[in-house]
Protein backbone atom coordinates (compact mmCIF):
# COMPACT_ATOMS: atom_id res chain seq x y z
CA UNK A 1 0.00 0.00 0.00
CA UNK A 2 1.34 3.43 -0.92
CA UNK A 3 0.86 6.25 1.52
CA UNK A 4 -0.17 9.76 0.67
CA UNK A 5 3.46 10.89 0.64
CA UNK A 6 4.31 8.13 -1.80
CA UNK A 7 1.47 9.08 -4.07
CA UNK A 8 2.50 12.73 -4.07
CA UNK A 9 6.10 11.75 -4.72
CA UNK A 10 5.09 9.59 -7.66
CA UNK A 11 3.06 12.44 -9.09
CA UNK A 12 6.00 14.85 -8.74
CA UNK A 13 8.27 12.45 -10.63
CA UNK A 14 5.86 12.33 -13.57
CA UNK A 15 6.38 15.37 -15.86
CA UNK A 16 3.29 17.37 -16.65
CA UNK A 17 1.81 16.63 -20.11
CA UNK A 18 2.23 20.26 -21.13
CA UNK A 19 5.91 20.21 -20.20
CA UNK A 20 6.49 17.02 -22.18
CA UNK A 21 4.81 18.57 -25.22
CA UNK A 22 6.88 21.76 -24.98
CA UNK A 23 10.11 19.78 -24.63
CA UNK A 24 9.19 17.65 -27.66
CA UNK A 25 8.41 20.73 -29.76
CA UNK A 26 11.68 22.40 -28.73
CA UNK A 27 13.71 19.27 -29.51
CA UNK A 28 12.01 18.90 -32.91
CA UNK A 29 12.67 22.55 -33.72
CA UNK A 30 16.36 22.24 -32.76
CA UNK A 31 16.73 19.15 -34.90
CA UNK A 32 15.02 20.80 -37.85
CA UNK A 33 17.11 23.97 -37.60
CA UNK A 34 20.32 21.93 -37.33
CA UNK A 35 19.45 20.22 -40.64
CA UNK A 36 18.92 23.47 -42.54
CA UNK A 37 21.35 24.18 -45.38
CA UNK A 38 23.50 27.32 -45.41
CA UNK A 39 21.24 29.09 -47.89
CA UNK A 40 18.18 28.42 -45.72
CA UNK A 41 16.56 25.41 -47.43
CA UNK A 42 16.03 21.84 -46.27
CA UNK A 43 16.57 18.64 -48.21
CA UNK A 44 15.84 15.14 -46.98
CA UNK A 45 15.66 11.74 -48.61
CA UNK A 46 12.13 10.84 -49.65
CA UNK A 47 11.97 7.27 -48.42
CA UNK A 48 9.71 4.76 -50.06
CA UNK A 49 9.19 1.02 -49.85
CA UNK A 50 10.95 -1.58 -51.96
CA UNK A 51 8.36 -1.30 -54.74
CA UNK A 52 10.67 1.34 -56.23
CA UNK A 53 13.54 -1.12 -56.63
CA UNK A 54 11.15 -3.81 -57.88
CA UNK A 55 9.66 -1.48 -60.50
CA UNK A 56 13.09 -0.45 -61.71
CA UNK A 57 14.23 -4.06 -62.10
CA UNK A 58 11.08 -4.84 -64.09
CA UNK A 59 11.63 -1.78 -66.27
CA UNK A 60 15.23 -2.72 -67.07
CA UNK A 61 14.12 -6.24 -67.99
CA UNK A 62 11.32 -4.81 -70.15
CA UNK A 63 13.91 -2.70 -71.98
CA UNK A 64 16.09 -5.77 -72.63
CA UNK A 65 18.71 -4.80 -70.07
CA UNK A 66 18.59 -7.89 -67.89
CA UNK A 67 22.39 -7.87 -67.69
CA UNK A 68 22.52 -4.33 -66.26
CA UNK A 69 24.66 -4.40 -63.07
CA UNK A 70 22.12 -2.15 -61.36
CA UNK A 71 19.72 -5.08 -61.26
CA UNK A 72 22.15 -6.98 -59.04
CA UNK A 73 22.51 -3.95 -56.77
CA UNK A 74 18.73 -3.50 -56.56
CA UNK A 75 18.25 -7.18 -55.76
CA UNK A 76 20.78 -6.92 -52.93
CA UNK A 77 18.67 -4.09 -51.56
CA UNK A 78 15.49 -6.13 -51.89
CA UNK A 79 16.99 -9.11 -50.09
CA UNK A 80 18.39 -6.94 -47.31
CA UNK A 81 14.93 -5.45 -46.69
CA UNK A 82 13.09 -8.78 -46.64
CA UNK A 83 11.40 -9.38 -43.29
CA UNK A 84 11.77 -12.60 -41.23
CA UNK A 85 8.19 -13.46 -42.22
CA UNK A 86 9.24 -13.58 -45.88
CA UNK A 87 7.45 -10.43 -47.00
CA UNK A 88 8.41 -6.79 -47.32
CA UNK A 89 7.21 -3.71 -45.45
CA UNK A 90 4.34 -1.92 -47.14
CA UNK A 91 6.16 1.37 -46.49
CA UNK A 92 9.51 2.42 -45.09
CA UNK A 93 9.90 1.48 -41.40
CA UNK A 94 6.42 -0.05 -41.20
CA UNK A 95 5.43 -3.65 -40.36
CA UNK A 96 5.23 -6.16 -43.14
CA UNK A 97 2.46 -8.47 -44.24
CA UNK A 98 3.58 -12.12 -44.45
CA UNK A 99 3.56 -13.76 -47.84
CA UNK A 100 0.32 -15.57 -48.61
CA UNK A 101 -1.79 -13.49 -46.22
CA UNK A 102 -4.82 -11.86 -47.77
CA UNK A 103 -6.94 -9.00 -46.47
CA UNK A 104 -9.82 -11.41 -45.93
CA UNK A 105 -7.69 -13.42 -43.51
CA UNK A 106 -7.07 -10.31 -41.41
CA UNK A 107 -10.76 -9.95 -40.62
CA UNK A 108 -11.90 -11.10 -37.20
CA UNK A 109 -15.04 -12.89 -36.20
CA UNK A 110 -16.32 -9.55 -34.93
CA UNK A 111 -16.04 -7.88 -38.33
CA UNK A 112 -19.38 -6.94 -39.86
CA UNK A 113 -20.79 -9.40 -42.35
CA UNK A 114 -20.45 -8.26 -45.94
CA UNK A 115 -23.71 -7.48 -47.61
CA UNK A 116 -24.45 -9.45 -50.73
CA UNK A 117 -24.06 -7.45 -53.90
CA UNK A 118 -27.33 -6.70 -55.69
CA UNK A 119 -28.01 -8.75 -58.79
CA UNK A 120 -27.87 -5.67 -61.01
CA UNK A 121 -24.31 -4.93 -59.85
CA UNK A 122 -23.22 -8.47 -60.63
CA UNK A 123 -24.75 -8.24 -64.09
CA UNK A 124 -23.04 -4.91 -64.81
CA UNK A 125 -19.70 -6.31 -63.61
CA UNK A 126 -20.03 -9.33 -65.89
CA UNK A 127 -21.07 -7.11 -68.81
CA UNK A 128 -18.05 -4.81 -68.41
CA UNK A 129 -15.71 -7.80 -68.08
CA UNK A 130 -17.12 -9.27 -71.28
CA UNK A 131 -16.76 -5.95 -73.13
CA UNK A 132 -13.19 -5.56 -71.90
CA UNK A 133 -12.31 -9.04 -73.16
CA UNK A 134 -13.96 -8.25 -76.52
CA UNK A 135 -12.03 -4.98 -76.93
CA UNK A 136 -8.75 -6.71 -76.13
CA UNK A 137 -9.52 -9.42 -78.68
CA UNK A 138 -10.33 -6.83 -81.37
CA UNK A 139 -7.13 -4.94 -80.58
CA UNK A 140 -5.09 -8.13 -80.78
CA UNK A 141 -6.60 -9.15 -84.11
CA UNK A 142 -6.45 -5.61 -85.57
CA UNK A 143 -6.74 -3.21 -87.16
CA UNK A 144 -7.59 -0.82 -84.35
CA UNK A 145 -11.06 0.77 -84.51
CA UNK A 146 -11.07 4.50 -85.28
CA UNK A 147 -12.18 5.44 -81.77
CA UNK A 148 -9.34 3.44 -80.26
CA UNK A 149 -6.79 5.10 -82.55
CA UNK A 150 -8.20 8.52 -81.66
CA UNK A 151 -7.97 7.75 -77.95
CA UNK A 152 -4.34 6.65 -78.29
CA UNK A 153 -3.44 9.81 -80.19
CA UNK A 154 -4.99 12.00 -77.49
CA UNK A 155 -3.30 10.00 -74.73
CA UNK A 156 0.06 10.26 -76.49
CA UNK A 157 -0.35 14.03 -76.89
CA UNK A 158 -1.25 14.40 -73.22
CA UNK A 159 1.78 12.36 -72.18
CA UNK A 160 4.37 14.04 -74.39
CA UNK A 161 3.20 17.54 -73.50
CA UNK A 162 3.73 16.87 -69.81
CA UNK A 163 7.03 15.07 -70.24
CA UNK A 164 8.57 17.94 -72.20
CA UNK A 165 7.91 20.55 -69.51
CA UNK A 166 8.87 18.69 -66.32
CA UNK A 167 11.71 16.88 -64.59
CA UNK A 168 10.13 13.53 -65.22
CA UNK A 169 6.39 12.95 -65.41
CA UNK A 170 5.14 14.67 -62.26
CA UNK A 171 8.49 13.87 -60.61
CA UNK A 172 6.78 10.61 -59.58
CA UNK A 173 8.83 7.43 -59.88
CA UNK A 174 5.98 5.10 -60.88
CA UNK A 175 4.62 7.61 -63.40
CA UNK A 176 8.02 7.89 -65.09
CA UNK A 177 8.37 4.09 -65.28
CA UNK A 178 4.94 3.81 -66.88
CA UNK A 179 5.75 6.69 -69.24
CA UNK A 180 8.79 4.83 -70.57
CA UNK A 181 6.76 1.65 -71.04
CA UNK A 182 3.97 3.59 -72.77
CA UNK A 183 6.36 5.35 -75.14
CA UNK A 184 8.04 2.09 -76.09
CA UNK A 185 4.65 0.44 -76.68
CA UNK A 186 3.74 3.36 -78.94
CA UNK A 187 6.81 2.65 -81.05
CA UNK A 188 9.26 5.23 -79.73
CA UNK A 189 12.87 4.14 -80.14
CA UNK A 190 14.90 3.53 -77.01
CA UNK A 191 17.21 6.36 -78.04
CA UNK A 192 14.35 8.82 -78.61
CA UNK A 193 14.92 12.05 -76.61
CA UNK A 194 11.65 11.64 -74.66
CA UNK A 195 12.50 8.09 -73.61
CA UNK A 196 16.07 9.00 -72.71
CA UNK A 197 14.88 12.02 -70.73
CA UNK A 198 12.67 9.83 -68.54
CA UNK A 199 15.45 7.29 -68.04
CA UNK A 200 17.83 10.06 -66.95
CA UNK A 201 15.29 11.36 -64.46
CA UNK A 202 14.84 7.85 -63.06
CA UNK A 203 18.60 7.55 -62.62
CA UNK A 204 18.56 10.68 -60.48
CA UNK A 205 16.64 8.70 -57.86
CA UNK A 206 19.57 6.29 -57.40
CA UNK A 207 21.35 6.14 -54.04
CA UNK A 208 24.25 3.69 -53.77
CA UNK A 209 25.42 2.44 -50.38
CA UNK A 210 27.48 -0.61 -49.45
CA UNK A 211 26.96 -2.32 -52.80
CA UNK A 212 23.19 -1.77 -52.73
CA UNK A 213 21.13 0.55 -54.89
CA UNK A 214 17.90 2.07 -53.67
CA UNK A 215 15.64 4.78 -54.97
CA UNK A 216 15.17 7.85 -52.84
Amino acid sequence: MIGSVGVVGARLKTPAPGRNLNQTIEAAARNLLSSRKEDGHWRFELEGDTILESEYVLLLCFLGRADDPRITACCRRLRSQQMPTGGWATWAHRPSMPLGVTLDELETEFAPTRARRPLIELLWAQAFSALSALFKLVEWIGPLPWWRRRALVKAERWLTERIECADGLGAIFGAMVNAVIALRCLGYDLNHPLVQAQLRELERFEIEEAGETRRG
